[in-house]
């Protein structure tokens, strides 16, 4: 089973939020879990002001990964 699977199959809470890493080809390279959101938006926008990473809800999360797997394909 692929992540992107688990994800479309797995009933989730709707505060959870995900941190996608990219490749310089604009490949996911890595998706990260981000269990307390209200924090990470707080320090990270201290920390690294406008190039904080963006959060994905679930729903962005998969249309990310479709978007991936499209890319990888073709």
């Amino acid at each position: 089973m692929t992540y992107l699977s688990h994800i479309k199959r797995a009933t989730i809470c709707e505060s959870c939020r995900w941190i996608v890493k990219l490749n310089k080809d604009e490949t996911v390279r890595e998706v990260k879990l981000v269990y307390e959101p209200s924090e990470y938006s707080k320090t990270s926008a201290k920390m690294y002001g406008y190039k904080a990473r963006k959060l994905h809800n679930r729903d962005e999360l998969i249309k990310v990964l479709e978007d991936d797997r499209e890319k990888r394909k073709g």
